[in-house]
């Protein structure tokens, strides 16, 4: 009751002002429990002694070893992972730890645990590259559109 919570009101951008917890992130990461990881009997499966994680595809992205775990079903605090489809280095979003003034996603080991629970996991752009797509096809429609009344 005493966080000082940031709401986006447009998810294209990534500033979140400093002293602000960023909903978006908390969410996101609530939303990974909801789809099991550290809350399902699948998890707990892979779940070697209470700290460690055997997923086939977690493991792959952690050179082969089992990921390290912290209580309460997270990665360890401090696990890093790249963004989909990109090398940029990003604290995952399933460790227990959210930095006041930033915001998280999915990385891609957040995606891999996922996959490990049964889930069939496809990485999606960021809101501004869906701008940009809808943009793209808006402008083909357009074209589209005068060439067939060009014709009439």
């Amino acid at each position: 009751s005493t966080a000082s919570w940031y709401f986006d009101s447009d998810p294209s951008t990534v500033d979140v002002p400093s002293g602000q917890n960023d909903f978006y992130s908390v969410a996101l990461h609530e939303l990974g429990h909801v789809l099991g990881i550290g809350t399902s009997i699948s998890w707990n499966n892979l779940v070697n002694g209470s700290d460690q994680f055997t997923g086939a595809a977690s493991m792959a992205l952690n050179g082969g070893n089992p990921v390290p775990l912290q209580a309460g079903g997270h990665w360890a605090d401090g696990t890093q992972s790249t963004l989909p489809g990109t090398g940029t280095l990003q604290e995952v979003a399933m460790d227990p730890s959210l930095t006041t003034g930033t915001r998280k996603y999915f990385t891609d080991l957040d995606y891999a645990g996922l996959d490990d629970l049964g889930w069939d996991v496809t990485p999606v752009p960021e809101p501004a590259q869906y701008a940009l797509v809808a943009g793209l096809s808006l402008l083909g429609f357009a074209l589209y559109r005068r060439r067939s009344l060009r014709n009439l």
